[in-house]
């Protein structure tokens, strides 16, 4: 009896030896790395002013005097230095700090939009094509043109053309333009 026990506990070392054995050999192991990269989404406004060989110069932060009827270069547009096709919109405020704190008449300042190239919608500009990597919008306006019906409450004043241009991916939208876009920021 002491036989059969020795030979059955043999016999089941040398099962459990096979089956760990087996298992052994039928594990493996292995590591990947994979590396995703994600789109860059960027784009960068730029302002110009002409010089006197009306030659483009970037536009500077330095005051200009104007009066009425004055026109004063001012060129903006937007370059695409992102890495994706992007939609560009662009909301343009006008905001007059002046000694007496009035409101103004803003009809007064003229701005010549390219209505051609871009849409005004909700009160921002669209821009009508999508602007491809490297590439530059068609310019959304070229001059700011004062009225001769300013008059003097204008006189002392700061008027300042604020621009803020904003851009979303092509990639993966249902929109065809611009205008019907998803994700612009709030």
């Amino acid at each position: 009896m002491k036989r059969r026990v020795f030979v059955t506990s043999i016999v089941v070392i040398l099962l459990s030896i096979g089956v760990l054995g087996t298992y052994a050999y039928t594990v493996a192991e292995g590591t990947a790395t994979n590396v995703i990269t994600t789109g860059c989404v960027n784009i960068e406004l730029k302002e110009y002013t002409l010089n006197e060989d009306n030659e483009r110069i970037p536009y500077g932060n330095t005051a200009i005097a104007v009066i009425p009827t004055s026109k004063v270069d001012k060129i903006v547009n937007v370059e695409n230095t992102g890495n994706q096709q992007v939609f560009v919109r662009v909301l343009v405020t006008i905001t007059v700090n002046s000694e007496t704190g009035e409101d103004f008449d803003l009809s007064n300042i003229i701005i010549d939009y390219n209505s051609t190239d871009w849409t005004l919608k909700d009160g921002y500009w669209y821009y009508n094509n999508i602007l491809d990597v490297a590439d530059t919008t068609e310019d959304l306006f070229t001059s700011v043109e004062f009225s001769a019906n300013m008059g003097n409450d204008f006189m002392n004043s700061t008027i300042t053309i604020n621009v803020k241009a904003e851009a979303t991916q092509v990639a993966n939208q249902t929109a065809s333009n611009s205008t019907e876009a998803v994700g612009w920021p709030e």
